[in-house]
């Protein structure tokens, strides 16, 4: 049986082998994990924070990744930002502040922050909840342009509405190649208007989406989602050949299509510069109408990046009118030496 002076001495010991080493203690603590806003007006840039102290062994807080492109988070202590990537001590008392831009979002929104660092308590998951509740209402909410051409400029009325009289001032960026025309309204107003246009020849074949944030002069912002297809009576896709890393010894091999949508077309002529040894040849898919355009790279390319342009050039008819249409698809590749 253990004697009483031992059993006393029991605690000290556990206590002097437990110095020098990490406890559960240790590092990044938080006073709270996850909040719940409760209702929020979208539009406003709300800034949520969570206090936190250092304990029992410095930590170092190197990066965060936020849930959304609408958060933006900074290290705060006494008052002052800390660098991402510094170690903060035993004993550091601060917060982690997280700017919520919070327009353009409806309804209940969770979001989280990631903290990335080394340490005791890392990685860490921040979280919270908002019930948001539009401040702005617009007509349209959401701008779907639906299918333009290549030829003619398209230009769209928006309303937009709020309890209280507002001016919009103007774009907090700039959202090319979409252009916003009547701003900044001069009188305020519970109901402003302003034009979205889209000019001749500005955008790309295929899918586009765009987010128009507006500075206003109240607290809150207004976002508008734009949204558009652009389809030319002339066309080829792709506009970018990404060919990726090839293999040494391996012929590397794609396609483009090119074609019209009214009249006719002569068979392309085709032309590959500035990559050495890559052919290319033609073949009918629609007589008159569309062409398929094969390209292919020497098996034995020289190592490294390259780069390249793929020329296209046809006669269309249409309307009795004959013009000559010039095309250029950019070509993109990396060549991974042998010893790789």
């Amino acid at each position: 049986m253990l004697g009483q002076p031992f059993l006393r001495l029991f605690p000290l010991l556990f206590a002097a082998l437990a110095c020098g080493r990490s406890t559960s203690s240790d590092g990044l603590h938080f006073s709270v994990l996850k909040q719940d806003l409760g209702s929020l007006v979208a539009g406003e840039l709300k800034t949520v924070t969570f206090p936190f102290s250092v304990m029992g062994q410095a930590v170092r807080l190197d990066a965060s990744d936020g849930s959304c492109g609408c958060l933006e988070t900074r290290i705060v202590v006494h008052g002052s930002t800390v660098s991402w990537g510094e170690t903060l001590p035993v004993g550091t008392q601060g917060v982690i502040e997280v700017d919520w831009d919070t327009a353009g979002f409806r309804g209940m929104k969770h979001s989280t922050v990631v903290l990335q660092g080394n340490g005791p308590g890392l990685p860490q998951t921040l979280a919270f909840d908002g019930d948001l509740q539009p401040w702005f209402q617009s007509t349209p909410q959401v701008l779907r342009m639906g299918v333009m051409t290549e030829e003619t400029e398209a230009e769209f009325l928006v309303r937009v509405s709020a309890p209280e009289p507002f001016r919009l001032l103007k774009l907090r960026a700039s959202a090319p190649p979409l252009e916003v025309r009547g701003l900044p309204n001069l009188v305020s107003s519970t109901e402003q208007n302003f034009r979205v246009v889209l000019p001749v020849d500005a955008s790309e074949e295929g899918l586009h989406h765009v987010f128009l944030s507006f500075e206003t002069d109240q607290k809150y912002r207004f976002l508008l989602p734009v949204e558009w297809e652009t389809s030319g009576l002339t066309w080829i896709r792709p506009r970018k050949l990404l060919l990726g890393v090839i293999q040494p010894g391996i012929s590397a091999q794609t396609s483009v299509e090119v074609g019209v949508r009214e009249g006719r077309m002569k068979k392309p002529e085709i032309k590959v510069e500035g990559i050495s040894g890559a052919t290319a040849d033609c073949v009918t898919l629609e007589e008159q109408s569309r062409y398929l355009i094969r390209l292919q790279l020497l098996e034995n390319p020289e190592p490294g990046p390259f780069s390249g342009k793929l020329q296209v050039r046809f006669l269309w008819t249409r309307r009795g009118k004959t013009v000559e249409v010039e095309k250029e698809v950019s070509i993109y590749g990396l060549v991974r030496s042998h010893s790789e």
